[in-house]
């Protein structure tokens, strides 16, 4: 069987990228054929997608009628349908097709027109909030089923944590107090790492979960943090809970563990007050495992499109004016999606590259102060060095000088004569002496 994976940007290593991949890898490790389609997949992704036997495609290499599943997100299915494309599905039957929505405020998850309610197998939130935020857009979204970000089996684990000393910080937009908690925490003795923009930027994985005490984020990464049975620090940019407990657990899973449930800024000294003194426990949530594993609901998938059947549309030509009025509309959307992401993402990036540049200026020049004072030091001493050795050899010469005088002196026939006169006068001396004696 074959699989259309749709998404509108494949840019970094976040939620929505990892939930094309892994959503991927699940169906290929059923025996699908895996395709995946986004308006820009940049080079990690790519390569992300290959090793996991995943294939991009551009728009122009699809051909729709040919999968027999089609999921999308950020309504990037709506670019690849327009009345063309529509009328050959209408020819052969719409495929089974899954239209997901991942947060309840950004414009581009939200509805376009009629056509996704008209075609859609199934609509998918992917929280409690998510689907509230739908229901305003009529009864076909009231009705849609709740995926809470499932994620690969890999990240089970149920080694006990009894004290926490190494903890993993996962935000692509990590606010400026986690950052100085981090600080503090490190200062304190905690290894602290950070995962993503800002710190190191790969793909999550269940040996580098596994690899701490506790996990401080929001998303997607809770779900996987939960399944490994690591304490869950809920905080980003939006705010938080900090610690999940079993008091606070269903509101935050309610808005997709995103911390807008007590969107409350913290300061550095709070979060690291609350990070030290706290002692690990085993909440009762952790038994609620099976809707975060992607395996559960690949399983419910495949048994409905076990008995799926094609299904053609009455109205073409209606079908044909929404798809139309959909392609118009992605086609903005899809601009506006950029300039998010530009804003979001690359701008930051480029902020943040042209900030350490310029610091790595102030250190150059720094640097070059340091040496060019280390240089004039340098001169001195060399000036003192020469002063002295110049002294020396004037000592040498002086030294010299009278060495050559004492040589005159001593080698000199009137001091030489002066000697024997006196050597010869000490002898006659003595001999005389020794013979009154």
């Amino acid at each position: 069987m074959k699989a259309l994976l749709c998404t509108g940007r494949l840019d970094t290593f976040s939620g929505s990228e990892l939930v094309i991949i892994e959503f991927g890898q699940e169906l290929r490790r059923r025996k699908f054929d895996v395709h995946v389609y986004a308006h820009h997949i940049a080079a990690p992704l790519d390569a992300s997608l290959r090793t996991a036997g995943l294939i991009p495609k551009s728009g122009d290499d699809i051909d729709l009628t040919a999968y027999d599943l089609i999921y999308t997100q950020q309504n990037a299915l709506s670019l690849l349908l327009d009345a063309q494309a529509m009328e050959q599905l209408c020819e052969v039957g719409l495929p089974y097709i899954l239209f997901a929505h991942l947060s309840p405020y950004i414009e581009i998850e939200a509805p376009l027109s009629r056509l996704e309610s008209e075609i859609a197998t199934h609509i998918i939130a992917n929280s409690v909030e998510t689907r509230k935020a739908l229901a305003a857009f009529g009864a076909a979204y009231r009705k849609a089923i709740v995926v809470p970000n499932p994620t690969q089996d890999a990240y089970i684990s149920h080694t006990p944590i009894n004290a926490i000393r190494k903890i993993l910080i996962v935000s692509n937009h990590c606010p400026d107090e986690v950052l100085a908690a981090r600080e503090l925490l490190i200062s304190a003795g905690y290894t602290v790492d950070h995962l993503g923009e800002g710190g190191n930027v790969t793909m999550m994985r269940p040996e580098i979960l596994h690899d701490c005490d506790a996990v401080m984020t929001i998303g997607k990464t809770v779900q996987m943090a939960i399944l490994a049975h690591r304490p869950v620090y809920c905080y980003d940019h939006f705010g938080g809970p900090g610690w999940l407990t079993d008091e606070n657990y269903q509101m935050a899973a309610a808005l997709n563990f995103s911390g807008r449930d007590q969107p409350v800024k913290k300061t550095a000294m709070e979060i690291f007050e609350e990070v030290t003194h706290f002692k690990p426990v085993i909440p009762q949530f952790y038994r609620k495992q099976k809707p975060f594993l992607m395996r559960f609901w690949v399983d419910l998938l495949l048994r409905d499109l076990k008995y799926y059947r094609r299904k053609v549309p009455k109205n073409r030509d209606a079908m044909k004016s929404f798809a139309r009025l959909d392609r118009c509309m992605s086609v903005v959307c899809s601009q506006a999606f950029n300039n998010h992401f530009l804003l979001r993402y690359v701008l930051p990036r480029k902020m943040r590259f042209i900030a350490d540049r310029d610091k790595w200026i102030r250190d150059r020049d720094e640097w070059i102060r340091e040496r060019d004072a280390w240089i004039r030091e340098r001169d001195d001493l060399i000036r003192d060095l020469q002063l002295q050795i110049h002294d020396r050899d004037h000592r040498i010469k002086e030294s010299h000088s009278l060495i050559r005088s004492l040589h005159e002196q001593l080698t000199s026939p009137t001091f030489i004569r002066r000697c024997v006169s006196r050597f010869l006068s000490l002898f006659r001396f003595h001999t005389w002496r020794r013979r009154r004696s």
